[in-house]
């Protein structure tokens, strides 16, 4: 038994002193140009996810029923719309964006709405209860952005909607729109496009 007990004793001193003989004649100068040579690595943030640039929207939004119009406005980002039902399949208004006027003229063929002006155009196809937007608007630089984004109902009244894809999230009630865009994928006038169409959708429901 003792014997026993002095061999448990005597292993690990055994091999502490092996340890201690491998690493007696490392300095702590070895340990730095280790490190130079084999640097320990670092995290690198992907820059595509890091940089996004969001713009929160929360417009008040007043529905006209004798003339059947609808007015949304967010002062904060400079961006006033107003749309209004000219007769069962057409609605026409403007957009007002930093400051800078368009007008705009949306048509209304079977279950789609179309709109287009000088700035692209975009169609609005209904299959069910929801909604496929898809077309082209000019963008700040002068090119064009492809849209193809899909307008789901929300509840069963006939102003809430919303659209939930990359770069976009837009709720739509009957008094007021909020959400938020990423600016570098959707300009704000890309936005007030957008939201004219679903006006005109909304509209559309009121005789």
């Amino acid at each position: 038994m003792k014997k026993s007990i002095l061999i448990l004793f005597i292993i690990p001193m055994v091999m502490s002193l092996s340890l201690y003989a491998q690493f007696e004649d490392i300095s702590l100068n070895d340990i730095k140009s280790y490190e130079l040579v084999n640097p320990v690595p670092k995290m690198v943030l992907d820059q595509k996810y890091s940089n996004k640039s969001y713009s929160n929207i929360y417009a008040n939004l007043y529905i006209d029923d004798k003339v059947k119009e609808i007015t949304a406005y967010d002062y904060s980002i400079r961006l006033d719309i107003k749309l209004r039902k000219e007769s069962n399949e057409t609605f026409s208004g403007s957009i007002n964006v930093d400051n800078k006027f368009s007008w705009i003229t949306i048509h209304k063929f079977s279950q789609s709405f179309e709109l287009s002006n000088i700035d692209g155009s975009l169609r609005a196809s209904k299959w069910g209860d929801n909604y496929s937007i898809s077309g082209n608007i000019r963008n700040n630089t002068g090119g064009y952005k492809y849209i193809n984004l899909n307008l789901y109902k929300r509840f069963s009244d006939e102003f809430s909607f919303m659209i939930n894809s990359g770069g976009i999230n837009l709720y739509f009630d009957k008094y007021v729109l909020n959400g938020n865009f990423d600016d570098s994928v959707y300009s704000k006038k890309t936005i007030a496009y957008l939201m004219s169409v679903v006006f005109a959708i909304e509209l559309d429901t009121l005789k």
